[in-house]
């Protein structure tokens, strides 16, 4: 289960409550803040904003595979089709609920991310043998184009069950409109003659409660037989239901039930497959987050300077010419002063010295903040 195994090794508190204090001392969380901003989705923010040191050197060697291969990609190839993703695990988990039915809504934003999850899939399917690291990531990504097209062909892009979404769907929809235009037909003839009569209080009729109505002058209510549904505010108008149409707006009712319950069966049916597919999708969801959050850091690379580094088991550590991130993020590099240093066995440590002012603290924070993100970050 590589996705999740590399979330927990990512975000998990390894760290003591003292060190976190020191990271927060060296700005390094202003530095996963800014990182941060990269990110396409709130899972890939968290994923960052969550990013804690390691010391494991299989892992880091690994992790900085993996940002220099999306370094070559952004530089190199197609745009990775990672827009849509969207954080529906709790959409995911609902659909697993016995009778929970998801509404449209919520279908269309997994829609989405299971496209992402197809599209990213395929994307690095065909590039293999170019990004081998995150290929091997991407590989066990979840794909479900049946699924897919369900949804497409039940839900509009607008949230809205279409039409044929079932062909029981299509005929009362058919009915309804047939029937509601028999109905207006019918109150128009009656608007007509109220109006003629001097009977309503205006030349057009409404719907009050569902049912169809007109709208008669309240000194007028017992001149047209009828159930009256509501009063203007003025008290100068009611709104009747005219005795003559009662039984067309119960049959228009009816068939206005019936496409409830119809659209509730297919929004049923459609989150028992989603349900059906959500463990494998809940997986993909952790790698694409993943993949979301190396975008993040090959795009802060590539705007500061990042390169891969070169980690090993040698008890020694050599950065040259390395930036404040943090001015590095407000100036230009022209403006800020870079600055090398080493460890080795022999020299495990450095005397700094100088005025106030002088920019002992700045180096000291380069240079502890810069050994943490060599092992982490860039």
């Amino acid at each position: 289960m590589l996705g999740n195994s590399l979330y927990e090794n990512q975000t998990k508190n390894e760290i003591t409550d003292l060190e976190i204090e020191s990271l927060k001392q060296l700005e390094y969380f202003n530095v996963l803040s800014k990182i941060s901003t990269y990110t396409y989705s709130e899972l890939g923010r968290n994923i960052i904003e969550k990013t804690l040191p390691k010391n494991d050197v299989l892992w880091l060697n690994r992790e900085h595979s993996l940002i220099n291969e999306m370094i070559n990609l952004i530089t190199t190839d197609d745009f990775l089709p990672i827009e849509g993703l969207n954080d529906v695990k709790t959409k995911f988990h609902k659909s697993k609920i016995e009778n929970a039915v998801l509404n449209t809504s919520e279908i269309l934003n997994i829609k989405d991310t299971i496209r992402v999850s197809r599209l990213v899939k395929q994307y690095f399917k065909s590039r293999n043998e170019k990004f081998t690291f995150l290929y091997d990531l991407t590989s066990s990504l979840h794909e479900n184009r049946m699924l897919e097209k369900h949804i497409e062909e039940a839900i509009d892009e607008t949230g809205e069950i279409r039409d044929n979404a079932s062909k029981e769907l299509s005929r009362i929809r058919r009915e309804i409109k047939e029937h509601g235009a028999r109905l207006r037909s019918r109150l128009e003839k009656i608007l007509k003659k109220t109006v003629e009569d001097a009977i309503v209080q205006d030349d057009f009729y409404s719907i009050r409660e569902g049912r169809f109505v007109l709208p008669i002058k309240a000194s007028n209510k017992r001149t047209l037989p009828g159930i009256i549904h509501g009063i203007s505010q003025t008290g100068q108008t009611v709104y009747l239901e005219p005795t003559e149409i009662i039984e067309m707006n119960n049959n228009l009712s009816i068939l206005q039930n019936e496409e409830l319950r119809e659209i509730h069966r297919i929004l049923s049916n459609l989150t028992a497959e989603i349900g059906s597919n959500s463990e494998s999708f809940l997986y993909s969801i952790d790698i694409l987050a993943l993949v979301d959050s190396l975008i993040a850091k090959a795009r802060y690379a590539l705007d500061f300077g990042g390169i891969k580094p070169e980690i090993n088991d040698i008890n020694e550590i050599y950065l040259g010419k390395i930036y404040h991130p943090i001015l590095r993020q407000k100036l230009t590099k022209k403006q800020v002063i870079p600055l090398s240093i080493e460890f080795q066995d022999d020299k495990s440590g450095h005397l700094i010295s100088g005025p106030n002012a002088g920019g002992k603290t700045v180096a000291l924070r380069v240079n502890v903040r810069l050994i943490i993100e060599k092992y982490l970050l860039r």
